[in-house]
């Protein structure tokens, strides 16, 4: 069934732009920051030890035909600006592209792997998804 849903999802035509990447990330706790002091940009996922799913920290994505008890989804993303490439997992539901305003939601460190900066926000990017991990 998951497999099936997956299945569609990468064959049923989107509304979604053809190239438009953003990062995410949540706020940091209090006292806590990430890339240089930025209190925005920390992981959203936990250790398991921590209570949290665990697993992928630091390439991670979301996209908007992931739902919660699907299988974590590898993908290539490429910047248009840089040509460089990032594997990432994808394993998180992105609103923004599910209404067709974003193609990929990507994890800061991720962002910034394709050598571009944080300040930038929106890269032009493609994605090529490789199945479930």
């Amino acid at each position: 069934m998951i497999a099936a849903l997956f299945a569609m999802a990468l064959i049923v035509p989107s509304p979604t732009p053809p190239d438009k990447g953003t990062w995410y990330g949540e706020r940091c706790p209090a006292g806590v920051s990430f890339l240089g002091g930025r209190t925005d940009s920390c992981s959203p996922y936990v250790a398991k030890r921590n209570g949290g799913r665990g697993g992928e920290r630091w390439m991670y994505a979301a996209v908007g035909f992931f739902r919660w008890g699907m299988p974590p989804v590898a993908a290539i993303v490429r910047s248009k600006k840089t040509g460089k490439e990032v594997r990432v997992i994808v394993r998180d539901h992105c609103a923004a592209c599910r209404q067709g305003r974003v193609l990929i939601d990507l994890s800061p460190m991720a962002f910034l792997a394709l050598g571009l900066t944080l300040g930038e926000g929106v890269a032009r990017v493609e994605v090529r998804y490789l199945g479930a991990r």
